[in-house]
């Protein structure tokens, strides 16, 4: 089995204890948008996302930010060479394997210096959250504490817990008839799980600095 393969697979069978996020979409499309480009106070969305879903939450909140009256971009992590001149950072990903991606989690070490003294906030996707139950508000209030444990110098503002998307359509052909019996196992139906909502409501309440 190729190393591809047996990762998907691997993921797929995390899923009986996890539920990790099962996104949808081409890291080539993960296009960077940026608002109010003349203001001079700037805010950063960096996020992290292996197919797609991560993608609609971070330019829902910074298309709220937005209306702020501040400059927002909105970045897929791999696009970001520095952090220089932003005065706010929100940063997320997708929880797989019960944490977020690498990508993420190496973007706060690497930046950890500069963002100890910045406004930060994180944001993580999961379809733990697909199943409104106390077990799966617990669960994703651990991924949470462990967030903040990543690099204890930052001080984050908040941290948003958000449902994600489970669309077979975009699994690997080879991989979508086990992909639906371990959901059905699961009891986690094929849908879109975010709650514009409430990324909205989060969103508004992010304090911006200065």
């Amino acid at each position: 089995m190729k190393n591809k393969q047996r990762r998907k697979l691997i993921q797929l069978m995390g899923l009986s204890i996890s539920l990790p996020l099962v996104s949808f979409a081409l890291s080539n499309n993960f296009n960077d948008e940026i608002c109010n480009k003349k203001k001079k106070k700037k805010i950063l969305i960096a996020y992290a996302s292996e197919y797609g879903s991560t993608v609609g939450v971070a330019k829902m909140i910074g298309k709220t930010l937005c209306s702020f009256d501040v400059r927002v971009d909105v970045k897929y992590i791999e696009h970001i060479n520095n952090i220089e001149g932003y005065e706010q950072v929100i940063i997320g990903s997708p929880i797989q394997y019960d944490t977020w991606m690498d990508e993420a989690k190496t973007f706060v070490q690497t930046y950890k210096q500069e963002l100890s003294v910045l406004n930060v906030s994180y944001f993580f996707t999961c379809l733990t959250l697909s199943q409104k139950s106390e077990k799966a508000i617990k669960q994703a209030q651990v991924y949470a504490d462990d967030l903040e444990l990543l690099c204890p110098e930052i001080k984050l503002q908040s941290i948003g817990q958000f449902a994600g998307v489970l669309n077979f359509s975009k699994f690997p052909f080879s991989f979508r008839l086990l992909a639906r019996v371990m959901f059905k196992v699961l009891g986690v139906k094929e849908g879109d799980y975010r709650d514009w909502d409430a990324i909205k409501k989060w969103s508004n309440k992010i304090k911006i600095k200065g």
